[in-house]
């Protein structure tokens, strides 16, 4: 099922003729080299950018909606909300809670629940001023899913970081019910983490699918500068051996069928 869609989006000479869909409830991963347009597309789906009758919430255009229905549907996270003017982020979150105006009580045991599961509950009194940045991320995340929002989008966050904190990240917003993530990212090491993938280059849609499907696309993705994650290239390479039938995206499960 399609949470979230676009129809024929074109936007200046950055974006054109977009269509592409997102699935309720996944990770999709919008990726591409540098200009291929994804923090352009990544702000027009958050509604940053307005392009009237091109973007859809399930059946309905976004533009069309009221900020407020905008505001508690889709959060968004780009490199600039990682700043902030609080000695603390336990007063960044608590200033949150009170600016969307939800019931307070259930939101404090919902940020506690948050915290817990990104770890991240020992560093809420801590200046934030030496947080490592993986921490103010979390924090971060944490605070654009306090007001519960149905998508939650990343704009190339995650490529600043060790490939292993964006792996447990994503991992975690896995564990979250009734969200679906978008992230954008020049890395397709994240790719296996995603359920859906999507591949931008000057502006198009190159390939849109599941992500097992994009990835044995190995030499369109080379073309647009991509590099194919080493277990996809291993998978490959065993495949074209006859050793095994299919794209393995963990070590382990890879292990298990060279044994058999």
């Amino acid at each position: 099922m399609a949470i979230y869609s676009t129809k024929k989006l074109t936007y200046k000479n950055i974006l054109n003729d977009i269509n592409i869909t997102i699935p309720k409830n996944k990770i999709t991963l919008i990726s591409g080299s540098n200009r291929s347009g994804k923090t352009t597309l990544i702000k027009i789906l958050s509604g940053i950018i307005s392009t009237k009758d091109t973007v859809f919430y399930g059946k309905d255009d976004i533009f069309s909606m009221s900020s407020n229905f905008i505001y508690k549907t889709i959060s968004s996270v780009f490199d600039y909300d990682i700043n902030s003017i609080f000695p603390s982020m336990e007063h960044e979150l608590l200033y949150t809670i009170e600016k969307i105006k939800a019931d307070k009580d259930s939101t404090l045991v919902y940020m506690d629940e948050l915290l817990d599961l990104f770890d991240i509950k020992n560093y809420l009194h801590t200046s934030i001023s030496s947080l490592s940045e993986v921490i103010k991320l979390k924090f971060t995340i944490v605070k654009k899913l306090l007001v519960k929002p149905k998508i939650l989008m990343m704009d190339n966050i995650l490529d600043s970081i060790n490939c292993e904190y964006s792996f447990d990240i994503i991992d975690k917003l896995k564990k979250i019910s009734d969200l679906t993530v978008i992230i954008s990212s020049n890395n397709l090491e994240l790719s296996p983490f995603s359920d859906y993938l999507i591949i931008l280059d000057k502006g198009k849609v190159l390939l849109s699918d599941d992500t097992k499907k994009v990835l044995k696309n190995d030499s369109i993705l080379n073309k647009c500068g991509l590099k194919i994650p080493f277990m996809v290239d291993l998978s490959l390479k065993l495949k074209y051996y006859g050793l095994v039938d299919d794209i393995y995206l963990d070590m382990d499960r890879m292990i298990d069928v060279l044994w058999k």
